[in-house]
């Protein structure tokens, strides 16, 4: 076989061998995490009629199609449980994402560079473990990617009709699919397009404005007074801040998720070393890429902008990358096409980042060192412990709704036992009622060990609790040695796990 033969079939094989690994991971294990609150929300929907959805939806504030489709897959006879099925649809659609992102995006790539983008994108951990939950997160990238490519086709030729149906088709369908994506991409779309007008002084670019706006107003006219009551909630949005300068928040957000779409949010602590030392060379390619400038970088920067705003104003620092985890292929290809312009220098840090992303992936597997420990929390084992309890008709159960979601424990105890989930001055007084009232014969309360409530209620509840209970603490999510180095530094060294529950007891309650 000649040089050219051997080199074209490389070719054909990088795909197929970057898919095969990728399915492997993502289709590993997917029992591995524990439930967590948005995962039951999925749940909650796909168990229910066909008919009773979009209700539900709409009172909640999500877009349609991920859960249509999931409620689909579900429909086909899988010998697993429902939690699994969900995880693989989300794998499935990965996979697809990996074929489309590569057709449409590195089509007419260098060679050494669709090799390195499959690479990192096949063992990317905070991509398989964001693909491997009962989420629309793999799916939103998958729509978000055909999205931006028709959007960039469409500002090339925007008098192009075909072009101009194409976009407004995809938009749409991006916003039934998640609003964030489809806002920033359509907002980007139409301020360039804007600004192409302006800077040209062409009036006949203000129709393609016009009509793309209005083609997808009307293939969203359905959906768009839940996307105007989603927006609406924005403004009284309260995530939680790590820090209380916004300066400061925004470099914790934004480093937060430099390091989740470089090296995921999983390490050993061998591999936090290796990416500290990494971290200024992938910057440095990221400028190089800068100078490099790909046709596309402007308005993917446009993108991620609105995009980062919408997030940071809505959810809190571990949260960002999952809802901008859409950005993930251009991102990769930014920073390839640094290394394009430092071939040698670029293949070292590219290669320190595949060593990473591998000791991330066997965090992640291994369970260890998460940088959110939500994800962690047995509720299944919680909820066992609970109901085993045979006078359980006598108990309450108090949640942490400040920094816990419990919506798999709620699931289970629901119709068991009376709960309550503090999380606003009514639920507290309740708490507190109910502690005060001795009318139980057991309390148990599961809280986040870090109590963010205000004015610390939580541990205040649980002190007026010690009045009239005896306490048995159980633990759960320990402390890595880092968590642990961590508390200690902030001065927190007693505590040992990341979730406690304290089993309340009454004091003359009879054995």
């Amino acid at each position: 076989m000649t040089g050219m033969g051997r080199f074209q079939r490389l070719e054909d094989l990088a795909l197929p061998l970057a898919l095969f690994v990728q399915a492997g991971l993502l289709f590993y294990y997917l029992d591995l995490l524990p439930v967590w609150g948005d995962e039951q929300f999925t749940i909650n929907v796909v168990r229910l009629p066909w008919a009773e959805i979009p209700a539900v939806l709409q009172a909640d504030i999500h877009p349609p199609i991920y859960y249509f489709l999931a409620k689909l897959w579900t429909l086909i006879p899988w010998p697993v449980e429902l939690i699994t099925q969900l995880r693989a649809f989300s794998a499935a659609i990965c996979l697809v994402s990996t074929v489309v992102v590569y057709q449409l995006w590195l089509d007419e790539a260098e060679s050494s560079t669709r090799y390195w983008f499959l690479a990192l994108w096949a063992i990317s951990p905070t991509l398989l473990m964001y693909s491997r939950m009962a989420r629309s997160y793999s799916l939103q990238l998958l729509v978000a990617a055909i999205a931006f490519y028709c959007a960039t086709r469409f500002l090339e030729r925007p008098q192009d009709r075909r072009k101009l149906a194409s976009y407004v088709i995809a938009v749409a369908v991006l916003l039934y699919t998640h609003y964030l994506p489809g806002i920033a991409v359509a907002a980007a779309t139409g301020l360039l397009l804007l600004i192409m007008a302006f800077r040209a002084k062409d009036k006949s670019l203000i129709q393609p404005i016009l009509l793309s706006s209005l083609g997808v107003a009307l293939l969203y006219a359905p959906w768009v007074p839940t996307l105007v009551s989603a927006v609406r909630r924005v403004p009284g949005a309260d995530p939680y801040y790590l820090v209380s300068s916004f300066l400061l928040e925004t470099v914790v957000k934004l480093a937060y998720l430099f390091v989740s779409f470089n090296f995921g949010e999983a390490f050993p602590v061998w591999g936090i070393a290796l990416g500290v030392i990494l971290g200024p060379g992938l910057l440095w390619l990221l400028w190089k890429g800068l100078r490099e400038r790909p046709p596309w970088l402007v308005h993917a920067a446009v993108v991620a902008l609105i995009a980062y705003l919408g997030a940071a104003a809505w959810v809190a620092f571990p949260f960002v990358g999952a809802r901008l985890l859409f950005l993930l292929p251009l991102y990769l290809l930014w920073l390839l096409a640094g290394r394009e312009r430092a071939p040698i220098a670029g293949t070292v840090i590219c290669a320190g980042m595949l060593v990473v992303s591998l000791g991330s992936l066997s965090a992640y597997y291994g369970k260890t060192n998460f940088l959110n420990q939500g994800y962690l929390v047995p509720f299944d084992e919680i909820a066992a412990l609970i109901t085993a309890e045979p006078a359980s008709a006598a108990a309450i159960v108090l949640v942490d709704g400040y920094n816990t979601d419990p919506a798999p424990l709620l699931a289970s105890l629901e119709g068991r036992l009376p709960i309550v989930r503090i999380r606003d001055d009514a639920s507290q007084a309740e708490a507190r009622a109910e502690i005060e009232g001795g009318n139980f014969r057991k309390i148990w309360f599961l809280r986040n060990a870090h109590d963010i409530s205000p004015g610390s209620v939580l541990t205040q509840l649980e002190t007026a609790a010690t009045a009239h209970y005896e306490a048995a603490r159980h633990n759960y999510v320990p402390f890595s040695p880092m968590d642990a180095w961590v508390a200690s530094r902030l001065g927190r060294a007693e505590t040992t796990h990341h979730y406690q529950m304290t089993e309340f007891s009454r004091r003359d309650a009879a054995p």
